[in-house]
């Protein structure tokens, strides 16, 4: 299992379903929540040697400015925010 994400949640799909483990070939998917968005790859791969074919995600501020621990959409021009 790669783990989870900060501001995001995770899938595994596995080809068989069967089974409680993750194998080669089984696949994860992340998703950001709202307000969020994604920086690098959506999917992971289990590969033959038993690592992720790519490093996690990361879920950050989209067209917001961040504040504290959440995300605010931000008026830069009135100095403002939502």
């Amino acid at each position: 299992d790669p783990g989870g994400i900060t501001y995001g949640n995770k899938q595994i799909f596995r080809r068989n379903s069967d089974e409680d483990y993750v194998a080669v070939g089984d696949r994860a998917e992340y998703n950001c929540f709202p307000g969020y968005k994604m920086a690098g790859s959506k999917y992971l791969t289990c590969t033959d040697s038993g690592d992720w074919d790519r490093a996690k995600p990361k879920c950050v501020c989209k067209y917001f400015k961040k504040l504290s621990s959440y995300c605010y959409f931000a008026s830069v021009a009135f100095n403002t925010y939502f």
